[in-house]
């Protein structure tokens, strides 16, 4: 018997031993990373081994400031309904203070009590209602459970300044709202204008497939039931400096700054009240101040032990029943005053200064009262109250028909009739989902300054609105946010805050990612883990396709696998062949990090509906490495505006700043203390006596094996020593900078050779370039070749498979990848050979790539003929 043959056994026993030991080595470390918090995790846990009671409400607004607004008007309604004697109410609320007050207040009420926010009995109590009611949005650990009910009611009337991804950097602040929104079973709006706000302003149109109950606002029962007597015991026995025999002012502006930056505003609130003190018939009126929840909190003890402020645990809609004058400026708090039909005045001191940073849906001229940014002025109109009310009662008049009509002192009535009995009124049922578009979610895990992340945008941007309806989902990275925010026309799902895993749930995710569903991943049931994150993110959202085009597949696909309804699309924007080799070497070209097995993307690429290659020209190649896979073929698109927009920008920097004519302005940008700051590379002939012109080359992509640099420079080298007079700029980043530097030291070189690094604007370099050369062995459809084409640039081209895709008829110099065929393809350049003048048309290619993805959409869909463009 051979020994040879008698030994493989034994050599595949101890090479699945090796493989076995590797994969356990790798569990124990894996999830290392992972970002949940103590909060999350606790969270987590609750959920997971707390049975649901199908007879607890759980309350809460705002983060638990108080005990009020539209939760606080439902719970009112349901307790004082003997029907509904058999629930359980829990209050959520922040403060020690108001917590002892409160349970004293419902001491002789054993069927309401009270939890802490932040604390494992909030989170208990969190898992354990069945039925969840608030105003705003929990935490970004949050996940429903099954069978919960939530209700949002949200907390304003209508909207002054600008909300949702309307607001400056939108996609980002609006990423915890999002998530949560979609969640709700049902949301609260009052009006068409919240409808609005909910639909545009928070992009639920088209997806979100809860009830949406316009039938008026819950709180403002009580504000057409509170007396003034209540309110002013209440405020009283909270320490409020308050006369009774005295008219109120009350003055409630909104917050200013950002959610993380709070802009206090202590003294402009103590400058106005002193303003109008000194100018009012102080006998007749008092001012009291109501600072927005944000500025109350950073109010110092003192100031509000004061008696100066009204708490923020003071109910705001019981508080303007007692209010005779109301001053705000962008507040939403003026459209519940309109019910009233007393007297409102807006003090905007920053009109300007506050359009510009949040902006704002209403002029002055559309306010139901009068605008001004004196303090005087306003005391003026509080003393001719009858001329100031006489000349604004007509926008007042229309502007309270609008937000107020469903406003009758029955609007908790109406919502628990809703929620509770399954009784909602005629016509208030308003339904935003679009049954007749495809829903289509595209993931990218980054989005930085990359071609993929361009191919995204593109995507994202040019598939048809009439026939899709479009998300995209990404991670919050800072690198990512400036293309987050060119998400201008579809919804964007932002992760927020990390993840809600357990760290052997984190762990075995972590494992899923690198190795697939192999036997112990099997044995670990993911499915619930993956399913309950999957809907942390995305709420009750149903995709009817689901496209991963992250640069590394993994984790987000075997999540979107869960969502049953939907076709999962891979979409690779590189040739998969060619990455596969790449997978199997044992030390590939250009190290790196392989984040997933050969077998775990083959897995992965069997479990998609179907694999998307960015070129017809890799689908035998595709097929072939991967044969039980399916594969389709779609192009990709391109921003039409991009390249005039950051030439623009480039000729403007140049001429602007250019400190002289041999350099190139690379960046430029603007440092928190306004000053300007400028890259600037070196654009001088390196050897101006050589009696050639000055050339310039430029090849742009990640600085990788398959960019095939190593045998660019050594032909440019070549070439050098036959034109001294010419430059090389590589504008890219990426794992082989330092080889590539290293390969570039040299004196034949002589500093010919610029890297730029990543550019945020890379056509500063190209705008003065003379040719592009693409080297690459593989590449999907090229990015780069397409923008280099909008420049008219002479274009060398290497033969890699895809690059029929990216030639246009007479447009380019083709070539082979060694240093001897790129030499050859730099000195065609010089000879002439290199063809100009060509035709790219962006407009039609994109008309040609989006049926291209008409077709797979429809495909995964199941859905014949696919719509056209």
């Amino acid at each position: 018997m051979d020994l040879s043959a008698a030994r493989a056994p034994v050599r595949k026993l101890f090479a699945r031993l090796r493989n076995a030991r590797r994969r356990a080595a790798f569990f124990v470390t894996a999830g290392a990373d992972d970002s949940s918090g103590h909060d999350a995790r606790q969270w987590v846990r609750y959920y997971r081994s707390i049975k649901r009671n199908p007879h607890v409400v759980l309350y809460q607004t705002h983060s638990g400031s108080a005990m009020s607004c539209n939760p606080y008007a439902i719970f009112r309604e349901l307790l004082d309904d003997p029907k509904f004697a058999h629930l359980e109410h829990v209050w959520v609320l922040d403060s020690v203070t108001e917590l002892a007050r409160r349970r004293a207040e419902y001491a002789h009420r054993p069927n309401v009590r009270f939890v802490r926010f932040k604390t494992d009995e909030y989170r208990k109590a969190l898992a354990t209602a069945t039925y969840l009611i608030q105003n705003a949005v929990f935490p970004a650990y949050f996940t429903k459970r099954p069978g919960q009910v939530y209700v949002n009611s949200w907390h304003s009337a209508g909207a002054v300044k600008r909300m949702g991804f309307d607001a400056p950097r939108g996609n980002l602040v609006s990423r915890n709202v999002l998530r949560d929104l979609m969640m709700a079973d049902y949301l609260i709006s009052p009006n068409a204008l919240t409808t609005r706000m909910y639909a545009d302003s928070y992009r639920l149109r088209g997806l979100y497939g809860g009830c949406l109950l316009q039938l008026g606002y819950p709180r403002n029962d009580t504000l057409l039931t509170a007396s003034r007597a209540q309110v002013i015991d209440d405020l009283r026995s909270r320490g409020v400096e308050i006369d009774p025999q005295k008219k109120i002012v009350l003055y409630a502006p909104t917050w200013r700054g950002t959610i993380g930056n709070v802009r206090a505003g202590t003294d402009e609130l103590e400058k106005f009240r002193n303003a109008l003190h000194e100018r009012i018939d102080t006998d007749e009126y008092q001012v009291l101040v109501k600072p927005h929840t944000f500025h109350y909190n950073r109010l110092t003890d003192e100031q509000k032990q004061s008696g100066r402020y009204v708490p923020r645990h003071v109910n705001a809609n019981a508080l303007l029943a007692a209010v005779d004058i109301l001053v705000s400026d962008y507040s939403s708090i003026f459209f519940d005053f309109m019910l009233t039909d007393r007297p409102i005045l807006f003090y905007v001191p920053d009109l300007a200064d506050y359009t510009a940073e949040r902006g704002l849906y209403f002029t002055p001229d559309e306010l139901p009262g009068p605008v001004t940014d004196d303090a005087a002025t306003i005391a003026e109109w509080i003393n001719d109250l009858g001329a100031v009310s006489h000349d604004c009662a007509e926008r007042y008049a229309r502007l309270k028909a609008m937000v107020c009509a469903g406003d009758d002192g029955h609007a908790a009535k109406r919502t628990v009739d809703a929620v509770f009995r399954g009784e909602a009124p005629e016509g208030a049922i308003v339904r935003l989902d679009d049954p007749g578009l495809t829903k289509v979610l595209i993931h990218a895990a980054e989005l930085d300054d990359h071609g993929d992340t361009e191919a995204v945008l593109a995507l994202a941007a040019g598939l048809d609105p009439a026939h899709y309806d479009v998300s995209v989902a990404c991670g919050e990275a800072k690198a990512s946010r400036a293309n987050i925010e060119r998400l201008t026309t579809v919804r964007v799902f932002v992760r927020a805050a990390g993840s809600a895993l357990l760290p052997n749930e984190a762990r075995a995710l972590g494992y899923l990612s690198r190795h697939g569903p192999d036997v112990l991943v099997r044995r670990m049931n993911l499915q619930p883990v993956l399913e309950r994150e999957w809907r942390r993110r995305f709420g009750d959202a149903q995709f009817d396709v689901i496209v991963d085009a992250s640069r590394r597949p993994g984790l987000f696909a075997w999540m979107a696998r869960q969502n049953t309804q939907g076709a999962l699309l891979i979409s690779r924007p590189t040739d998969v062949a060619a990455e596969l080799d790449w997978l199997t070497a044992a030390k590939p070209a250009g190290g790196g990090d392989r984040s997933l097995t050969r077998g775990a993307l083959t897995a992965l690429y069997r479990a998609a509906d179907a694999v998307v290659v960015p070129s017809s020209h890799l689908l035998t190649r595709a097929r072939a490495a991967f044969p039980t896979v399916t594969f389709v073929a779609a192009e990709a698109m391109i921003d039409p505006d991009r390249v005039p927009s950051l030439l623009n920008q480039a000729r403007a920097w140049r001429d602007e700043w250019r400190v002289r004519p041999s350099l190139i302005v690379a960046d430029v940008s603007v440092d928190a203390n306004a000053t300007v700051h400028t890259a600037q590379l070196n654009d001088s002939a390196p050897a101006p006596d050589s009696g050639e012109p000055y050339r310039r080359f430029v090849t742009m992509g990640e600085l990788s094996p398959q960019q095939n640099l190593v045998e660019l420079i050594a032909a440019f080298a070549d070439f050098v020593g036959q034109h001294p007079n010419s430059r090389l700029f590589v504008v890219g980043g990426g794992p082989m900078l330092a080889e590539l530097r290293q390969l570039t030291a040299g004196p034949e070189l002589g500093g010919r050779v610029c890297f730029t690094g990543q550019l945020r604007n890379p056509f500063t370099v190209l705008d003065q370039a003379d040719c592009f050369v693409l080297p690459s062995t593989h590449e999907g459809y090229s990015l780069a070749v397409a923008e280099a084409r909008q420049l008219g640039l002479p274009i060398v081209l290497a033969r890699f498979a895809s690059a029929p895709s990216v030639m246009v008829p007479e447009g380019q110099y083709l070539t082979g990848f060694t240093a001897a065929e790129l030499f050859d393809g730099l000195q065609a350049f010089v000879a002439g050979r290199v063809p100009t003048g060509y035709s790219f048309d962006v407009k039609a290619h994109n008309a040609s790539a989006a049926q291209q993805w008409n077709v797979v959409l429809a495909q995964s869909k199941r859905e014949w003929p696919p719509p056209s463009n």
